[in-house]
């Protein structure tokens, strides 16, 4: 593979991840009843940043000044934030399991994550935050997007890093070559 059609695949993949990881977390922002949490905001941040690093990379093809340090510099800031924001995730979770349906489950487990009941300011106002009914399945819809989110953030952090390696390994094999 041409080290141009390396650099579109990663880019394309990238910014369809970045894609990704906006609409979980715009769709968790506005699943909400009250405030935003800082996290959702943080995703959405992540993922425009992601895309822009997509658009800078596949820019850098036509603009040779882009390429080089600066690039490695983009990739690394957008991998860097991709790590961060799949690791707050990821604790913000608290490993719960997402799957489990039961309200007993519900009730002592997913209620009390920030990242799902928009901050609720205290636990008596949990239902009027959420506006949940019982078995509608509001929280682990929720959690499940959060850990798509996760997952898709650490998937771009592995993405960004492997492309920008093989990325600076076929610039530096070509240059050797001439």
């Amino acid at each position: 593979m041409s080290p141009k059609a390396l650099t579109y695949t990663i880019r394309s993949l990238q910014a369809s991840l970045a894609v990704t990881t906006i609409s979980l977390a715009v769709v968790l922002i506005v699943d909400q009843e009250t405030r935003t949490n800082g996290s959702l905001n943080y995703g959405v941040a992540v993922g425009s940043l992601s895309l822009l690093g997509a658009v800078a990379g596949i820019v850098s093809l036509f603009e040779p000044i882009l390429q080089g340090l600066i690039m490695i510099l983009v990739d690394s800031v957008v991998s860097t934030a991709n790590l961060a924001g799949g690791l707050l995730f990821a604790i913000k979770l608290e490993g719960v399991d997402c799957l489990n349906q039961s309200m007993e489950h519900m009730k002592a487990k997913l209620i009390h994550i920030t990242l799902l009941n928009s901050d609720c300011p205290t636990p008596e106002l949990d239902y009027n935050c959420l506006s949940w009914d019982e078995g509608d399945g509001f929280l682990q819809r929720r959690c499940r997007w959060a850990t798509a989110a996760a997952v898709v953030m650490f998937l771009s952090f592995f993405i960004i890093l492997v492309g920008g390696l093989l990325e600076y390994l076929g610039g530096r094999r070509k240059r050797t070559r001439n």
